[in-house]
């Protein structure tokens, strides 16, 4: 496909330059045939429209699971704070309590 839009006129410049028939022949076959492999080794490399959906719809999916996670742990870090807090609250009382019994000792 490749070579049919591209036409390098390989062949005719070897053999005006000296070049016999059949080893510019075999030149011309064998640059088709690496040009040939690097389009279609570059051409597995490519992203296609589908894939590039597939892909969207993936990291959405992946998007939205990680928001639902976030907010998961959003509401056990305000549960840990609300515990935390209650255990200083009662701890700071009972250091007073402490403190006052000390003092009137």
């Amino acid at each position: 496909m490749l070579m049919e839009q591209l036409d390098l006129g390989i062949y005719e410049v070897l053999t005006s330059v000296g070049a016999k028939p059949e080893d510019a022949r075999k030149a011309e076959r064998q640059l088709e045939a690496a040009i040939h492999a690097s389009h279609e080794f570059a051409k597995a490399d490519l992203m296609t429209k589908a894939d590039g959906l597939r892909l969207e719809a993936s990291l959405k999916a992946e998007m939205a699971s990680l928001r639902t996670e976030m907010a998961s742990l959003r509401t056990e870090m305000r549960s840990l704070l609300s515990e935390q807090l209650r255990w200083t609250i009662a701890l700071m009382f009972t250091f007073t309590g402490v403190i006052i019994a000390v003092i009137k000792l």
